[in-house]
């Protein structure tokens, strides 16, 4: 090294440790030299985001989405708008949620409702839910069709008394090809002819067939009940819903065999009205009720349990189970986003709005269906919207230089919150996204962009050659345009 340089360089060193013994007492730079966590910026809306509405004269109601085969989707739920009486209701939509085709099914002196609506291995499409027979006598449907929504059959479901009171609330095609359901069954008449229910399992062949039931409940004044039911991987099922037999709605988890043998239940007393079940990628179940979210193993018992503000939750219909190991529930006017142990992430309203069910779409997106009085909807109106899931920007800093003398790249000393370079330094930034992944890093030098990095290692070689101080920032952006930034002040010497 050159002498002339080389004493140039002893003495800026000197003079920076110089800095360092009493920079603790005085702020010698007018530079922004706070360690606060980098700043948070939400991405704007892209176009993959739409929301759709579908209905009548009268009030419509969407209680469950599906994606079928095509890339579209099918949504069940109830229309007024087309009979004097209510109906079943299936509405099919491409991709962006423009209606191909919508047909109703009952009605003309006989209201039907329905719920949940599964497109079916043949292509096809069943619904579940019941009908009125009179005001005081409901039985279970199960409406099977065909691809465009023609309908191949009906089956009706009820217990054999004088009463019936029956209602199915979700159905799941099973693998040899039938049908899982549950919902309520009629069990009791008090003196004031308040019907109480037990929680019902129907299961059902591929024509609808009845094949076996179960009922689970037996108490006296017990509206026992169940909400949502998946086949697990091991053949059996697995019913959710509510039990009064530990408290007013308490949450009930039910584990059958293939034939409906019950192997354990777990029922809480804590937990209100449980709505909607999935298995998790680690074989156990994710469940979801009024304000909490809970983890169990496949043999019932609890791994971790949460419970939130009402202003985060305030009655959830449905839960999945995300393709980064969180979680996404709905329900009321609530959506909301978890990390693998409930940590609430991401949460929102929906003025107007009830939301039965969300599924996750593609890269970072969902679904989300229900029912609205806003948009210039006529009463209610069945709503379908697409929307980021993933509303976390990603983690990002910048890892060198930082907080240091650098020559070049390389690190001569540490400094406390200063950073100076000799030379050309190479920019390093540390950016991650675990669920719809990195997009690319943009870097700017007092706000000019200079550079854009699209994927990793994220690293650019600044030359400069005019000393001063100068501010570089970067930004780095996930696949769906959420932002995170960060930047540093760095006195640049040569």
């Amino acid at each position: 090294m050159d002498k002339k340089l080389f004493s140039v360089v002893v003495i800026l060193l000197m003079l920076i440790l110089c800095i360092q013994t009493i920079q603790g007492n005085e702020n010698l730079f007018s530079i922004n030299l706070n360690e606060d966590q980098p700043m948070v910026s939400i991405g704007t809306l892209s176009d993959d985001i739409w929301g759709k509405i579908y209905g009548g004269s009268g009030d419509d109601f969407g209680g469950s989405v599906q994606e079928t085969s095509d890339g579209g989707y099918i949504i069940g739920g109830t229309t007024e708008s087309f009979s004097t009486d209510s109906q079943v209701w299936l509405i099919k939509t491409d991709a962006d949620g423009n209606e191909q085709w919508n047909k109703s099914y009952g009605g003309s002196g006989v209201p039907y409702y329905g719920v949940r609506a599964i497109q079916t291995s043949d292509g096809g499409y069943a619904v579940t839910g019941w009908l009125e027979l009179t005001s005081s006598a409901d039985i279970g449907i199960l409406i099977k069709t065909d691809s465009t929504g023609n309908m191949l059959w009906i089956n009706y479901y009820s217990g054999s008394g004088a009463q019936l009171y029956e209602h199915l609330y979700a159905v799941k095609q099973t693998i040899d090809g039938g049908y899982i359901m549950t919902g309520h069954i009629f069990s009791y008449e008090d003196k004031n002819r308040f019907y109480w229910t037990d929680l019902w399992i129907v299961k059902a062949d591929s024509s609808g067939i009845v094949q076996w039931t179960k009922t689970l409940g037996g108490y006296e004044y017990c509206p026992d009940c169940g909400y949502d039911v998946i086949q697990s991987s091991d053949g059996g099922y697995v019913i959710v819903g509510q039990s009064y037999q530990v408290g007013s709605e308490g949450a009930w988890m039910i584990k059958t065999d293939a034939s409906g043998v019950l192997q354990w239940d777990y029922k809480s007393v804590t937990m209100r009205r449980a709505r909607s079940v999935e298995e998790t990628s680690d074989g156990g179940y994710i469940w979801v009720g009024v304000n909490w979210l809970c983890k169990m193993t496949n043999f019932g018992n609890v791994l971790w349990k949460q419970e939130y503000d009402l202003s985060v939750c305030d009655f959830n219909n449905d839960v999945i189970e995300l393709s980064d190991g969180g979680f996404a529930c709905v329900g009321g006017s609530k959506f909301f986003t978890t990390d693998s142990v409930g940590t609430l992430m991401y949460n929102g309203t929906f003025a107007d709005c009830s939301l039965s069910e969300v599924l996750e779409a593609n890269l970072g997106y969902g679904i989300i269906v229900g029912s609205t009085t806003a948009f210039g909807a006529v009463g209610s109106d069945v709503l379908l919207m697409k929307g980021p899931l993933d509303w976390v920007p990603p983690e990002a800093e910048i890892v060198s230089p930082l907080y240091g003398l650098y020559l070049g790249s390389i690190k001569l000393l540490p400094l406390n919150k200063l950073t100076v370079v000799i030379g050309s330094p190479i920019l390093e930034v540390v950016a991650t996204d675990g669920f719809s992944g990195m997009d690319r890093v943009e870097v700017f030098v007092e706000g000019v962009l200079e550079h854009t990095i699209p994927a990793e290692p994220y690293e650019w070689k600044w030359v400069e050659w005019i000393p001063g101080i100068y501010t570089i920032s970067i930004t780095a952006f996930d696949a769906i345009g959420n932002e995170m930034s960060d930047e540093i002040v760095v006195l640049n010497i040569f």
